[in-house]
């Protein structure tokens, strides 16, 4: 019999966004930023989250 030896192979990836890409990210980030409340919202499973 012949022993299979598992080989692993990491692929890197160089990813470039262009200048738009960019800009369209950072006002996600901010909308995200000033509008996802900062506390967690109350669970939907719990009476208190339909209130």
């Amino acid at each position: 019999m012949h022993s299979l030896k598992k080989e692993t192979q990491i692929l890197k990836m160089k990813i470039n966004f262009t200048n738009e890409q960019n800009v369209f990210r950072d006002e996600v980030r901010a909308w995200l930023e000033s509008n996802v409340p900062k506390t967690p919202l109350k669970s939907l499973d719990t009476k208190e989250g339909f209130e």
